[in-house]
């Protein structure tokens, strides 16, 4: 902020406390000629200590304080009484039940001019300039509409302690409300620009109200990386001076209003490796041919992946790479290389700015839960918002389901059929379908299929494709309605389930499928990124653009508990099919797992790379207990979800659409979405029935006993017992057999 003064014996310019320190250091570096001077100059400094109280005055095209006005209230013609700095500031403060007053504003006052006798009181004159700019920033904001019960995070629901509790960010001035109004996550922005500091927010552990208060965090201030938006070429023609050096993070300004950023693809990542370890002789030209040492990157960018990679039965080690990638025969380098080089290059998306000391450990990996079992690179999932990873449902062992553009498929990896569920690839004016949908998630479950997108629309089918199907619009706001995630639960009261959106524009819709009506609309203060309900459909864990995850009730949408310890936004939860876990995931690479019983954290797991997009429990009846932790790229890490102290990780190249469970726990598909490198993944179980602890406990959700009555598990007892032969080659299901 930009303060231009008056002139008090001379210019002065800058904030208002360095003017007053000048000020006085002036005044008082010479002797004042009369009790008149003291007088005036007590009168100024209090003049301009009013000025940080009140940004209303503000001049609209310069952003600068009209001090004029202030100065003409405080030398206002009254009575007198010499006041000290301290006493001018203090009187300036208004209570909260005083009525505005009315005043004229006297002849602009020159340091060292005379008042033309009479004394003036400071204290009456800012009294009477607080009321007057107090009582048209009220009429403003009754001219306007405003309400404060608009800060509401739920509109239906009224907190008995709302009135009496501020909120954390809470301030008078009307014109910062006003801005939030529109920019609800720029009042940093704000305080930079006028050059206030901004309020510390001050929250309780467990203070229920800060639930309904917009809390506005710090964003990172960084360049955008250096390679977006610039093709690889003009890249490498400025001279990456280190190979290993990190594009920077991406701001937070562009979060949710722009899908063009992305790391390097598996080409674009290889011709920046390959080019920095071989580079061009200086002055090199040619139009013919392409130099000898660049002939292998040519080699690698041309070749073409098998339709179909699966382990070998007579595969004896533990790591089988089904990309099969040609590292080491084209490129002369090692996949482990390769690997270090990718990981170091790696953006993590963050949005906060946090300390990187935390608390959180990295488990040992060496389970083998699962192993490699075959890629399919005939049909790819496509990625339209680089922080949503939902694109892909696995509803049995042998279909997979995933989002490609505009259009939902249904793919059977035995037979390599692909059929299409639901095409919004089309404008549909009927349906509030302006333009084609880019889908940004999806989800299949308990029969049905839901597809939503970028404007609020979706889209819902039966998952055989047979039943009845429609489309609709979530919400109307095509600015800021892009629908993050999509839940599919029971419906407690009636046979058809329910439809859980989460939008962008702060709402949590419940729909009804059976009749296709939104049953329920919660308003939440911020976005809420991913939703997941309790197996008894009572309670739902929120997360969204804050730090804090959220359970409320389901059906109301009343907070219960705040669940506090990540330090960025978060982007995936799930709850235990047993109800005792919660597992939250978090941009800063960070997985809390949360005791239900008490909210209380039990571990703090980290991650390799990058933060979690994507968080599963196995299902009941699929062995022993696991959590998937899907990276946005390059890996996923199976935790033993029994006491959470070791993990598997899987390891490929290529950004990740989504991932899921099979039904029966035996199968584990990734969607890995890079176009030269990319497929789908098919990982299979290897270990059933064990036991762990020191008690001999079952590691299953349920004892076997439990499991032949639960609706859950999709296999029966004989299926159960004989699923170890899944994984067995001829020649080893041969001898069994006799």
């Amino acid at each position: 902020m930009d303060t231009s003064s008056h002139s008090f014996g001379g210019r002065m310019s800058g904030r208002e406390d360095e003017t007053s320190l000048n000020l006085t250091e002036t005044v008082t570096s010479t002797n004042m000629a009369s009790e008149v001077d003291r007088r005036l100059h007590d009168v100024g400094v209090a003049a301009l200590a009013a000025v940080a109280q009140f940004p209303r005055p503000v001049n609209n095209q310069s952003d600068s304080f009209i001090v004029s006005e202030v100065v003409n209230a405080v030398t206002s013609a009254g009575p007198f009484e010499p006041r000290s700095m301290n006493s001018g500031v203090s009187s300036g403060r208004r209570g909260p039940h005083q009525q505005a007053g009315t005043g004229t504003a006297g002849p602009e006052f020159v340091f060292g001019s005379n008042l033309g006798g009479g004394d003036v009181d400071v204290e009456a004159i800012l009294q009477n300039f607080i009321q007057r700019t107090e009582a048209r920033q009220n009429a403003f904001a009754t001219d306007s509409g405003y309400d404060d019960s608009q800060k509401d995070m739920i509109m239906d629901y009224e907190s008995a302690t709302m009135e009496d509790t501020a909120s954390p960010t809470h301030t008078s001035d009307n014109e910062l409300e006003d801005f939030l109004q529109f920019y609800p996550d720029e009042e940093e922005y704000y305080y930079k620009r006028k050059q206030r500091p901004a309020p510390d927010a001050e929250m309780t552990d467990y203070d229920l109200d800060d639930f309904y208060n917009s809390i506005n965090y710090e964003e990172l201030e960084m360049d955008l990386p250096q390679t977006l938006g610039v093709s690889m070429a003009d890249a490498f023609e400025n001279h990456f001076a280190d190979p290993l050096e990190l594009p920077g993070p991406h701001p937070a300004s562009i979060i949710h209003t722009s899908t063009y950023e992305r790391n390097l693809t598996i080409d674009e990542f290889i011709q920046r490796w390959m080019v920095s370890i071989h580079p061009l002789p200086q002055g090199f030209h040619t139009e013919s041919r392409i130099p000898p040492q660049l002939r292998p990157l040519s080699k690698m960018i041309s070749w073409q992946p098998p339709q179909e990679t699966a382990r070998p039965h007579n595969w004896r080690r533990d790591f089988y790479d089904l990309q099969q990638i040609p590292w080491t025969e084209t490129l002369r380098v090692t996949r482990s290389d390769a690997r270090a080089v990718r990981d170091a290059w790696y953006t993590s998306y963050h949005n906060l700015d946090y300390s990187q000391v935390g608390h959180a450990k990295r488990l040992p990996a060496h389970e083998t839960f699962f192993r490699e079992s075959s890629m399919h690179t005939s049909h790819k999932a496509s990625i339209e918002h680089f922080q949503l990873r939902n694109l892909m449902s696995t509803p049995a062992h042998n279909t997979v389901h995933y989002a490609s553009r505009s259009k939902i498929f249904s793919w059977t990896p035995s037979t390599g059929d692909a059929r299409c569920l639901i095409d919004m690839s089309q404008a549909d004016p009927e349906s509030g379908f302006l333009d084609p949908v880019k889908i940004s998630t999806m989800k299949t479950a308990h029969g049905l299929t839901i597809a939503g997108g970028f404007c609020g629309e979706y889209a819902v089918c039966s998952s055989n494709g047979t039943g009845p199907s429609f489309k609709g619009l979530v919400t109307p706001d095509f600015n800021d309605g892009i629908t993050n995630h999509v839940d599919i639960i029971p419906n407690r009261t009636g046979p058809s389930p329910t439809g859980v959106f989460a939008s962008n524009d702060k709402h949590l819709r419940i729909l009804d499928t059976e009749t296709n009506i939104f049953t329920s609309d919660q308003e939440l203060s911020q976005p809420i990124n991913c939703t997941a309900t309790s197996p008894d459909s009572r309670l739902r864990v929120v997360i969204g653009d804050s730090p804090d995850a959220w359970i409320i009730e389901s059906d109301t949408g009343r907070p219960v508990h705040p669940l506090r310890g990540h330090r960025d936004f978060g982007f995936a939860c799930a709850w235990s099919p047993d109800m005792r876990h919660i597992a939250t995931s978090n941009q800063d690479k960070t997985v809390i797992i949360w005791d239900a019983r008490t909210w209380r954290p039990l571990e703090t797991i980290d991650s390799d790379v990058a933060g979690y997009r994507s968080l599963r429990f196995s299902p009941v009846g699929g062995g022993p207990r696991t959590l998937l932790c899907t990276e946005p790229a390059d890996r996923i890490s199976i935790v033993d979800a029994q006491l959470y102290r070791s993990r598997q990780v899987h390891d490929f190249f290529g950004e990740i659409g989504g991932a899921d469970y099979s039904p029966d726990g035996g199968e584990i598909w990734v969607a890995n979405t890079d176009a030269h490198f990319g497929g789908f993944m098919r990982y299979e179980r290897r270990q059933w029935g064990r036991r762990v602890g020191l008690t001999d406990l079952p590691s299953e959700w349920a004892t076997e006993e439990e499991l032949e009555g639960d609706s859950r598990c999709v296999l029966g007892k004989r299926e159960r017992e004989l699923r170890f032969m899944r994984g067995l080659s001829d020649v080893e299901h041969e001898s069994l057999i006799l």
